[in-house]
């Protein structure tokens, strides 16, 4: 499967993994189903990774962007502290999770995109407490 959103065991980071092909409405339908389905989890979770260094975004639009901030607000109501970190090596995908930071602002997460999963994982572990 090119998308995959998990919790690594005795962590409280969220991990999203994209690898090959990524639609819109593919990650608007995984990130729907995994809110729905883990939110006691992802309530403790202080951090999530979005990893997009394997993919190739396909058909992705700002409307798909826009609704996936309206989620992250959502979310927010119930996990008001959190650390985001994008992983998005290609200048395509680097826009997006930038038009996602400015859309998913009133959250209120600390959220920042990097070019390299290196970066993004040390900044989450400066910024959040996995404990």
């Amino acid at each position: 499967m090119p998308l995959s959103i998990f919790l690594p065991e005795g962590s409280r980071r969220v991990v999203f993994d994209a690898k090959g092909p990524v639609g819109g409405e593919d990650l608007l339908a995984v990130h729907s189903s995994f809110l729905e389905t883990q939110r006691d989890e992802v309530r403790r979770c202080r951090g999530w990774l979005v990893d997009f260094s394997k993919a190739e975004t396909g058909d992705v639009e700002s409307a798909h962007v826009r609704r996936l901030a309206e989620l992250a607000r959502d979310t927010s109501e119930w996990v008001p502290r959190l650390a985001v970190a994008f992983v998005a090596p290609a200048d395509l995908d680097f826009g997006y999770a930038r038009m996602w930071e400015a859309l998913a602002d009133e959250t209120g997460w600390d959220v920042r995109v990097f070019r390299t999963s290196t970066q993004a994982t040390s900044w989450l572990d400066e910024v959040a407490s996995y404990s």
